[in-house]
């Protein structure tokens, strides 16, 4: 809670003071937090002390104005409390999500009253009440809440019902249940490292970029390459070439995650204020969206939500999506690469590793051989599909998979990958064994409210790959009731038509909660490791499984 000081009890101009009151209303912050956030965004490198941007031209005044939920997320990532949790450096988190216990929150507006907002969601009569409001600041507020809702709720479909997900639970949990013999829990821990690591230790201490000030909008060109860490074996980075200097950004699985967070987050914009009847307030709610959108993809300091759209937006641009058809294919293939099925993975790596131009393609194959390194799929898929497209001979063809990339990117992807492999059907069918045989695993752990949670994680994950890894409706999916953060407020939880019966207050104090919350206190991000094999071993074991594919054909890993 922050603490008023007795020397900062300024005298402000009515002109100061109404410029801060209506940036507090398009915020949804209060007029103190409003006033803390700009002065606080006022002590740059760049700028003079005490210079308040926001005031100093009206241009300067419109352009931090707009700025919304996306923009004043996430510069770094850390770890606490046995979780990622998503931060500013200069205020709290709008949203945040506990990795380890799918507690999640919004703290954006928790000093107003929303409870109109929260009941329209609870008794599934959002759309309705959409229709309903006249006032334009109040459907901004609505639409920016649904907008953090939608992404910390892909957050947590992504954590409950893809197999990277169910996966991570699994090998988290076998941390906690091996804590009393030491042996154990060094293996557990170094299993759950396969995962968490790609997570952290690959973004945070790699991103050197945190407090530099570029534009995507003049980078010339783009490259990505691959080196060695002794960590964490191979890492990505994109690099950015500047006129007279260029920066890289790592790619991890952390961008993985944000960017299909991000995406459902803009399509719950885009798709909510189509819903307002009232055209002149439709339009200048969807044109603030969009200038938003623009403004944020243009910045490298959020590239861990923006970096595979840039690649997205570079490419099939040129294929003639639109930014909904784009943010629609993000999520395709990100939804894509957290749910494929290890076998499967393990199958395409067979023509995707010949394609990269690094000799540490041999250690990649090895990631993907047992279903890690998904960070790398994503961008070789968003790089291949493209020029596979291009390569296509037929006029008609290339015709068809435009028209699936707009319409239905996920059937575009799949056609993609169906070209990799001669066991596509077989290899699918074998992914939902591997969905039922983990969650065989989870339920018989002694953990009994997660276990609730991940009884539905079926039906969840059916209804994401109907809807294409969109979460474009919270009424389709059992849901862990979410936290505003204030308890004065009567509406202090947020519920949806298809709760889990978890009482959400009482599960965060309970033993299981805390039991796993504490994974921060056993692996810090400085000793996190990610087993992989050295190229050399690696090179050898794929030249091996050559030679025996030469006497002994399995068509599940042609």
């Amino acid at each position: 809670m922050a603490r008023t000081v007795p020397q900062f009890n300024l005298r402000v101009p009515q002109e100061l003071k109404q410029i801060v009151e209506d940036a507090a209303k398009k915020s949804g912050r209060s007029i103190n937090a409003e006033a803390v956030f700009r002065l606080e965004q006022s002590f740059t490198q760049d700028k003079k002390l005490l210079e308040i941007s926001s005031v100093m031209t009206k241009t300067m005044t419109n352009s931090l104005e707009t700025i919304d939920t996306a923009l004043s997320k996430i510069v770094h990532v850390y770890l606490k409390s046995g979780f990622v949790m998503y931060s500013a450096s200069s205020f709290d988190a709008e949203g945040k999500i506990y990795f380890t216990n799918l507690i999640s929150y919004i703290h954006k507006y928790s000093d107003q009253d929303m409870s109109e907002f929260l009941n329209s969601l609870k008794n599934n009569s959002h759309d309705e009440y959409i229709k309903s409001i006249k006032n334009e600041y109040q459907l901004y507020r609505v639409i920016d809440f649904k907008s953090l809702i939608i992404h910390e709720q892909t957050h947590f479909l992504d954590l409950t019902s893809s197999l990277w997900g169910l996966e991570f639970s699994i090998r988290k949990n076998n941390v906690f249940l091996t804590k009393n013999n030491v042996e154990e829990q060094k293996n557990a821990l170094n299993v759950f490292s396969l995962n968490y690591s790609e997570l952290l230790k690959m973004h945070r201490p790699l991103n050197k970029n945190d407090n530099l000030l570029f534009d995507y909008r003049k980078v010339i060109n783009y490259k990505h390459f691959y080196y060695y860490d002794e960590n964490v074996g191979v890492c990505l980075e994109i690099q950015l070439n500047y006129k007279n200097s260029s920066i890289s950004v790592p790619v991890s699985m952390l961008s993985v995650l944000e960017s299909h967070a991000f995406s459902n987050e803009y399509l719950s914009k885009y798709m909510d204020a189509s819903k307002i009847k009232n055209l002149k307030i439709k339009q200048k709610i969807i044109n603030q969206i969009h200038e938003n959108y623009i403004n944020f993809m243009n910045n490298p300091i959020y590239h861990e939500y923006n970096i595979l759209l840039k690649l997205i937006d570079i490419h099939y641009s040129k294929f003639g999506l639109n930014i909904i058809q784009k943010l629609k294919l993000c999520s395709a293939i990100t939804g894509l690469c957290l749910d494929m099925g290890g076998l499967m993975m393990s199958s395409i790596s067979n023509e995707i590793y010949k394609t990269i131009g690094s000799h540490y393609k041999y250690s990649i194959k090895a990631d993907w051989m047992r279903g890690s390194s998904r960070h790398i799929l994503a961008i070789k898929i968003i790089l291949l599909m493209f020029d596979y497209i291009k390569s296509l001979k037929k006029v008609s063809e290339i015709q068809k998979m435009k028209n699936l990339l707009k319409y239905n990117p996920l059937n575009a992807i799949n056609n993609f990958i169906e070209k990799l492999t001669t066991s596509y059907e077989s290899l699918k069918t074998i992914e939902k064994i591997e969905k039922e045989t983990y969650l065989n695993i989870l339920q018989k752990k002694p953990f009994a409210k997660s276990n609730i949670i991940f009884s539905n994680s079926l039906e969840n994950n059916a209804a994401y790959i109907n809807s294409q890894y969109v979460l474009n409706s919270l009424n389709n999916y059992r849901l862990l009731m979410m936290f505003r953060d204030d308890e004065d407020l009567v509406h202090n939880f947020i519920e949806f038509p298809l709760t889990f019966a978890i009482n959400i207050e009482v599960y965060s104090n309970e033993p299981e909660t805390e039991e796993l919350s504490i994974i921060d206190e056993i692996l810090t991000i400085d000793k996190l490791k990610k087993f992989h094999m050295d190229n050399l071993e690696a090179e050898r074991m794929v030249n091996a499984n050559k030679y025996s594919a030469n006497f002994n054909y399995d068509p599940a890993l042609s």
